[in-house]
């Protein structure tokens, strides 16, 4: 039986892939309705699934990073246990005092002509 032996830059370079921060695994996205409208509506796009806080893995579903405005779409599905609504609220929370600008809408809500009024003011 031999042993493999690491080079000092093989080991070093495994110890700095170690502790790199992982980057988070892209999420598959299909059609967006809101992000239709959107463009519909001449307004600019966000940053999906967007990692605002990276200690955290706290996830913005739309950033627009230049504006710094999250928009968080919150359904009941998502709040079905008191740890998941307590983390939303850490998650806004922490993201208001990063100095973002913090919106949540329901699905439905997202594509109201009032959630278009408020991005049009935030946005341009």
């Amino acid at each position: 039986m031999s042993i493999a032996r690491w080079t000092d830059e093989e080991y070093q370079a495994h110890l700095a892939r170690r502790a790199a921060p992982k980057a988070p695994a892209p999420k598959i996205m299909g059609r967006d309705p809101f992000i239709d409208r959107l463009v519909s509506a001449g307004l600019p796009l966000p940053v999906r699934e967007y990692v605002f806080l990276v200690d955290r893995d706290f996830r913005a579903d739309y950033a627009w990073l230049e504006q710094r405005v999250i928009v968080e779409q919150q359904g009941f599905r998502d709040h079905s246990t008191k740890k998941g609504l307590r983390r939303d609220y850490e998650k806004a929370n922490l993201a208001i005092l990063n100095r973002w600008l913090y919106f949540q809408f329901t699905p439905a809500q997202l594509l109201t002509e009032q959630c278009l009024w408020i991005m049009r003011q935030v946005l341009t």
